[in-house]
């Protein structure tokens, strides 16, 4: 792995304001570095084990500690569930109060409350725990189905003595096998933890602190190694476009081919088997035209279909399709590349030609190629669409003889019979066939070419896209089955959304007709509900501290404005693995849940508070609040509510429509973002759509100042609906979550990068913590409504740097850190845009701990209400690795994450995380290497 790859790095980032027990000064830039690394001491010892004093409401509590490692005090009631989060922290010269600087020995008063502020009656029934230590251990994977869908493009299959490998293309690329029966076997990309650092083609690069190299993803959501996609990609980081698809995949002698823009080789034991990721290039150029809305251009159209001949010399490329919306067509001929051909090979053309417009019906001539296929002997097939033939040619390109089948979409050869399987269906490769050709899906079985006689012909059970004249059918023919099985998978349903069809469905014959043998929907329903991907990638957790359970806020609405909302959760038992649906009583941005399990919906401008233990949920109303209906976060679509008493909050959607997060104390403080952006700034508004229609009031306008820059504000509100600070941290931007903890402090993951010992975080898109009271922070910036001009503006270094921010700094923040989360939205160098997909959010729990995700390491940090960093956790792995006796383990916290962008806590029993990157939810225990308790009774 190349140490230093130097990649390049534009403007933007994200930001978490963190806040703890007391302030504490931003350490001087000098020392800032060090603070990036872990800051405890690795002794777990007592060296006097803790002890207790009452005197009355009031409990001292003593110990000293062997080391300055982290400790962790809490208040448990008999069953040994917490009642006061007390104190937490990495003894030393930064220690966060309540505990002495530079002191091993401690002591700490409890004041007899609850973390609500309410005094403890019982007290004798009460044990105080003190632990160091804190150790996260991977426990299990949650909401995880191999047989899932995780893409929005049809999937790609293709059959070997193995098993079936099944690639699902998207945002976060999946390829796994299966075995002839559909269970599962292997994750094959993601790459294995232990061939990732063999594959010639993942670049690695240096990160902050200690300049350790860690791989680093491609596109612009930064997601994937894989680089078939895009001919930039590998060579520009990051760069525009979205995940990694694939046209086509070639399965053979142990390598598997990806086919898109250009061709990607992996192996099927895992990783690369010592070839280069990247191939040739395998597209052919199409000069298009315009048609109303399309502009047309050149564009680069990949295969669809791709052969390796058998004796290894010539990859065969066919299918050549381009469909938008107004114009369909392909290129009529078959292309080919030597098998090891080097990334600057080219494709030549082997058969037919590869101009838009020559058509031909004599022999050797083509009208849509779609597939190819070659048999023992060497020999191609190629499924000739429009002409309604299969074309069989020697190697050397000399036709042999056509078989006369309408419309073949499809052609595979049996290995060791060649017998002949043709595919017949709606393909979109000329407009006059969309809707022109409307015959039942069928698939021919034939004899050998010498002998050729029709053994069997059956009727495809494709339904769904392929009705209205998409050609998003996937077929593959498992032959190492006896009787051979049919794979069969449908684009996504335009019509209803459900996905059903678009995963794989296994047929046998069976007197004459295919029979449904497995449906992979139906099995990742059973085990996990629900068996599609979420709009834009992105897994919001929300934990309910009342019943410990996790819940995934996935977006799944259709229209843009609907994508950012959510109108029901997943419901999930951790200890179970049990799935639920919750329904919502509207549709919702976001949300939270308090200490007593009471859930908070927002809107663009109301906060209403339900309490989850009643079916249907009921609202807790606010004493300041408003009544209104209906309510709900879209004007068009999704659930509505009538709300009795609601927070009013003065905002918008904004032109991004997702807001920047809300959170709520143990004392039931709520903290708020609110989009109220400068007129010139503002987009028309229908009636009835946003805050200033909806509520009858003007735009909230902050205090300004020079370097103030405007878009969004942080509002603070008691348990009551009151407000208690307004514009609490003036100057923020966009923020990727907030929360307030047990003291007022508030913690804001907002969007901006931050400077590192005076350098630039290396990637633009990670997201900074700042720690910060409200109203004692400011942010100046120099993209602002008042320019930051003269003495105003701060005479040191930048903290921040944004697109829309230029470059900032951070006055009177306790501290910062950098590095962390990622935040699509801060992409605004000229190569890039903006990303949805790119969204994160920490955790904190109630000791002040942050978890925040460090994606660009593969790994979550926990950091102290001091800034102190605890420890990481977490190294990369993909699906395979889930704990000691799995096909990878990975040693230590056994931790395996891929991309992981979501964090939620369940005060001191777990910490769970989203994996995007392996499409899974883990569950990570929360445990420590000493642990002692005292009881309280007399």
């Amino acid at each position: 792995m190349p140490a230093g790859y130097a990649l390049r790095s534009s403007a933007a980032v994200s930001i978490l304001l963190l806040c703890g027990a007391l302030v504490r000064p931003v350490e001087a830039a000098a020392a800032e570095i060090d603070r990036y690394r872990i800051q405890r001491e690795a002794t777990f010892e007592f060296s006097e084990g803790p002890s207790v004093k009452r005197d009355g409401d009031r409990v001292r509590i003593a110990f000293t500690a062997a080391s300055f490692c982290d400790v962790t005090v809490a208040i448990e009631d008999a069953s040994g569930k917490i009642v006061r989060h007390l104190a937490c922290g990495v003894l030393g010269k930064n220690a966060p109060a309540p505990f002495r600087e530079n002191s091993r020995a401690q002591e700490i008063v409890w004041d007899g409350k609850d973390d609500t502020g309410k005094y403890l009656d019982d007290m004798d029934r009460l044990v105080v725990r003190v632990s160091l230590g804190l150790q996260p251990r991977f426990e299990k994977p949650l909401f995880w189905s191999p047989k899932k869908r995780v893409g929005g493009d049809s999937l790609r299959m293709r059959a070997a003595a193995e098993g079936v490998y099944v690639f699902d293309g998207g945002i976060n690329p999946q390829l796994r096998l299966f075995d002839h029966a559909g269970e599962y076997v292997r994750t094959v990309y993601p790459f294995p933890a232990n061939e990732l650092g063999e594959v010639d083609g993942v670049r690695w690069r240096p990160f902050p602190p200690d300049d350790e190299n860690f791989p680093v993803k491609w596109g612009l959501p930064q997601t994937t190694f894989l680089t078939q996609s895009d001919l930039d990609w590998g060579d520009r980081w990051p760069t525009a476009g979205g995940g990694a698809n694939a046209a086509a995949i070639e399965v053979r002698d142990g390598r598997i081919r990806l086919f898109d823009q250009r061709i990607n080789r992996l192996a099927t034991d895992g990783g690369a088997g010592g070839k280069p990721l990247a191939g040739p290039a395998c597209t052919f150029p199409v000069q298009l035209g315009t048609v109303h809305t399309f502009r047309g251009g050149t564009y680069r159209f990949p295969p669809i279909s791709a052969a390796v001949d058998p004796r290894g010399e010539w990859i065969y490329l066919a299918g050549y399709l381009w469909r938008n919306p107004w114009q369909q067509g392909s290129l009529n001929g078959v292309a080919r590349l030597p098998v090891d051909a080097g990334p600057d090979a080219r494709p030549e053309v082997f058969l037919g030609n590869m101009d838009k417009d020559r058509s031909g019906t004599r022999p050797g001539e083509f009208h849509c190629a779609t597939s190819v296929a070659c048999d023992r002997r060497g020999r191609v097939y190629v499924a000739d669409y429009m002409n309604d033939r299969v074309q069989v040619f020697t190697p050397a390109g000399e036709f042999l003889r056509q078989i006369d089948v309408e419309r073949p979409a499809f052609v595979r050869l049996h290995p060791e019979t060649d017998e002949i399987f043709v595919g017949s269906w709606s393909m979109q490769c000329t407009y006059s066939n969309v809707f022109g050709w409307r015959k039942p899906p069928a698939l021919a079985h034939y004899a050998p070419l010498d002998d050729l006689r029709l053994l069997h012909r059956y009727q495809l059970d494709v339904r769904g896209a392929v009705e209205m004249g998409w050609d998003y059918t996937q077929c593959e023919i498992d032959t190492w089955t006896d009787p051979p099985t049919v794979w069969i998978a449908s684009g996504p349903d335009r019509r209803d959304g459900s996905w059903d069809r678009s995963n794989v469905r296994m047929y046998v014959p069976q007197d004459g007709q295919l029979v449904l043998k497995r449906d992979f929907a139906a099995d990742a329903k059973k085990e996990i509900l629900r068996p599609r991907p979420p709009k834009h990638e992105r897994q919001r957790l929300y934990v309910n501290h009342a019943n410990g359970r996790v819940y995934i806020g996935e977006h799944l609405q259709p229209s843009p404005e609907a994508s950012k909302s959510f109108d029901d959760l997943l419901e999930i038992d951790p200890e179970t693995g049990a799935v639920e649906l919750v329904d919502l009583p509207f549709d919702t941005e976001d949300l939270c849940f308090d200490i007593h399990g009471h859930a908070y919906l927002r809107t663009q401008n109301l906060i209403v508070r339900y309490d989850p233990a009643t079916t249907p949920w009921r609202e807790v109303p606010f004493d300041y609040g408003e009544e209104r209906s209906p309510v709900g976060y879209n004007t068009s679509v999704g659930r509505r509510a009538r709300v009795l008493s609601g927070i009013p909050v003065q905002g918008e959607k904004g032109t991004m429509f997702h807001l920047g997060g809300i959170g709520v104390s143990p004392a039931g403080h709520v903290v708020v973002s609110a989009c109220n952006p400068t007129p010139n700034e503002a987009r028309p508004r229908k009636e009835g759509q946003g805050v200033h229609a909806a509520s009858g009031g003007k735009p909230y306008v902050p205090r300004l100042f020079p370097g103030r820059a405007r878009g969004y504000e942080i509002h603070v509100f008691d348990r009551h609906g009151k407000i208690l600070h307004d514009d609490a941290v003036p100057g923020i931007l966009y923020s990727n979550g907030l929360d307030v903890d047990a003291n007022g402090h508030i913690y804001v993951f907002a969007g901006a990068c931050a400077y590192i010992d005076g350098k630039p975080y290396p990637n633009d898109a990670a997201c900074t913590l700042i720690k910060a009271a409200p109203k004692a922070v400011r942010i100046l910036a120099t993209k602002s409504v008042i320019p930051l001009e003269g003495d105003n503006r701060p005479d040191r270094g930048p903290d921040l740097f944004k697109g829309n921010l230029g470059q900032a700094w951070i006055e009177g923040a306790e501290w910062t850190f950098g590095g962390v989360g990622m935040d699509g939205k801060s992409l605004n160098s000229a190569s890039r845009d903006c990303s949805c997909v790119a969204n994160s959010r920490p955790a904190v729990d109630f000791f002040g701990r942050t978890f925040a995700p460090e994606a660009d390491r593969y790994r979550v940090v926990a950091l102290d209400t001091a800034g102190n960093v605890i420890l990481r956790f977490g190294r990369y792995g993909n699906a395979d690795s889930a704990g000691a006796s799995s096909r990878v383990p990975l040693g230590g916290d056994e931790v395996a994450l891929m991309h992981a962008l979501y964090v939620a806590t369940h005060t001191d029993n777990r910490v769970f995380i989203a994996d995007m990157g392996n499409q899974r939810l883990l569950s990570v225990k929360l445990g420590y290497a000493k642990v002692e308790r005292v009881p309280l009774a007399r």
